[in-house]
């Protein structure tokens, strides 16, 4: 998913430094948000004496928190784009966009969450198992992350969410609403994909009609604008029609 949307960003005149930091730090806060999220299921799983041993692993959320003030966070980044001999982005990240960011997973996950709780009996859907749920989709979402050779975490998520419910709901139940909503989410993402591609066909439809100069400006670089043996660090050619674009403002973009 991450190489794909790097070579999209490309196609859209991105530079693939750029979307590599993006991406970077989009799972890094994917990832310590999920953790602080999945707090919410210590009262219950501490009352479980098999995963008792693994409860020290939440004492890495204040840890996590650290890398992610901006000064910390784009030097670490930039360690890490050098070791992939990456060219970093001039502008590295700042407080706020950090924070809105932040904001934003935490939203995701509580909607996750709810989603899930919605799927169980209603003699089940409880206000605790509402911070169940979503403490176990944040924790669910990691384990993605990590098991990031299996598709979207397939059977690696649902089987964190069943670990984590079970004991509360009942281990059928709680295996019903892994899977259905392991379904809604894969019909949710097809329903947006498509949804997206048909109207970006239309739009570009209608600026192959319009041919003025700022329908074609919204689409300033083909798909095969950037050679094939181009490096990640390497800016993408200029375009005929974008050449007179200003550059600065193209890669503020």
């Amino acid at each position: 998913a991450y190489v794909l949307q790097i070579e999209m960003a490309r196609r859209a005149g991105i530079r693939r430094a750029q979307t590599l930091a993006t991406t970077l730090a989009t799972v890094a806060v994917v990832a310590t948000v999920g953790l602080a999220i999945g707090t919410l299921t210590v009262p219950q799983l501490s009352q479980q004496e098999h995963f008792r041993a693994y409860l020290w692993l939440f004492l890495f959320v204040p840890v996590l928190v650290i890398p992610m003030v901006p000064a910390v966070f784009n030097r670490l980044m930039r360690f890490a784009l050098g070791l992939l001999r990456v060219t970093p982005p001039e502008q590295g990240l700042r407080f706020g966009p950090l924070l809105r960011a932040a904001g934003w997973a935490a939203l995701s996950y509580g909607l996750f969450g709810l989603q899930l709780w919605m799927l169980l009996p209603p003699s089940r859907a409880t206000a605790a198992t509402l911070l169940l749920c979503i403490g176990s989709m944040g924790l669910a979402m990691i384990t993605s992350l990590v098991f990031f050779i299996l598709p979207a975490g397939l059977g690696a998520r649902e089987a964190v969410i069943v670990a984590v419910l079970a004991p509360t709901v009942g281990t059928g139940e709680a295996l019903a609403a892994a899977l259905v909503s392991r379904l809604l989410f894969t019909l949710g993402d097809l329903a947006l994909a498509g949804g997206t591609l048909g109207i970006g066909a239309v739009v570009r439809r209608a600026a192959g009609r319009g041919g003025s100069g700022d329908e074609a400006h919204a689409y300033p670089i083909p798909a095969d604008a950037a050679p094939a043996d181009a490096t990640p660090a390497d800016p993408v050619p200029a375009n005929p029609v974008t050449e007179h674009s200003e550059a600065p403002a193209r890669e503020d973009a």
